[in-house]
């Protein structure tokens, strides 16, 4: 597999909106553009592969959301997905964006599918990569950490190991878990606030029952409006949201193409980059969908 160099600090941008400052990268260009979104417990770096493929082709850019990476991690911010999804949009149009395609992964699923149930008019077309928000179901470690005191507990834990541990439960091949990916979870992990930023996140999106109704039940029930073209990846083997949810996202949606790709976990982007980001440009620049499976 082609190794990726994760230091990405080259392409740091940093951008005010709405009060918060956060991370960005910017790249690419022409007439198509898209935002990447990252999961609860991910940062900019997650994409790096697939940003460096896009930007061949479109105009692309990711962002830290707040409270993650090297964003800003205001206490007073509301974490929940609705709202990070109105901060993307603010987002996008402090960067001169109208319409923009956007990709999701796990948490950034679901502000994705949020952004799209709120601002229908400005999305071009949705990927959706292990998609929270479709319904309660979580892995149990997520629902444990989040409990008050025990996420502290356990934040005060942090170690090289604990991460390389944690990066192995989100993908079904362990070989693609380098030591350079376990010092970068540590090290983003460790960030000043960081840990707190991650709770908070994780607090107003679920609980020890899973993941919260206001996160699933606006999206299963709005969207069946949303008829602009999704494309759903989710790995077969994924331990952190089941894959059965790719099912009752791709019900919802009524221009949804579905791919479960087997032998992959949770993190499609680090298991199978390759393919990943092929399947998302050629989605991005294709004229219409179809459901299939691999």
């Amino acid at each position: 597999m082609k190794q990726t160099t994760y230091d990405g600090t080259e392409r740091d941008r940093y951008l005010t909106v709405d009060g918060v400052r956060v991370r960005y990268w910017a790249g690419g260009g022409g007439d198509r553009s898209v935002i990447l979104i990252h999961g609860v417990g991910s940062y900019i770096e997650r994409w790096r592969h697939i940003f460096s493929v896009l930007e061949e082709r479109l105009q692309v850019y990711a962002l830290d959301l707040p409270g993650r990476g090297l964003s800003e991690k205001p206490e007073s911010f509301s974490y929940h997905v609705s709202s990070l999804a109105r901060f993307v949009k603010r987002f996008s149009e402090e960067v001169g964006l109208t319409r923009t395609s956007l990709v999701g992964s796990s948490l950034g699923g679901a502000v994705a599918a949020h952004y799209a149930r709120q601002f229908p008019e400005a999305v071009e077309r949705l990927v959706l990569s292990s998609s929270a928000g479709w319904g309660r179901a979580v892995t149990s470690a997520l629902r444990v950490v989040g409990l008050p005191g025990v996420g502290e507990w356990m934040g005060g834990r942090q170690s090289k190991e604990s991460a390389r541990r944690l990066l192995h439960t989100i993908v079904h091949d362990p070989s693609v878990i380098t030591d350079e990916l376990v010092e970068l979870h540590y090290r983003m992990s460790s960030l000043p606030g960081a840990w707190k930023g991650f709770l908070r996140i994780l607090r107003a999106n679920g609980n020890l029952l899973g993941q919260h109704p206001s996160v699933y039940r606006p999206l299963r029930t709005e969207l069946r409006r949303f008829e602009k073209p999704v494309l759903i990846l989710w790995g077969e083997q994924d331990r952190i949201i089941p894959p059965r949810h790719a099912g009752i996202a791709e019900a919802a949606l009524p221009n949804a193409e579905l791919r479960i790709l087997k032998g992959s976990g949770h993190f499609l982007m680090l298991e199978r980059p390759e393919e990943y980001a092929s399947l998302v440009l050629d989605f991005l620049e294709s004229k219409d969908t179809r459901s299939r499976e691999s």
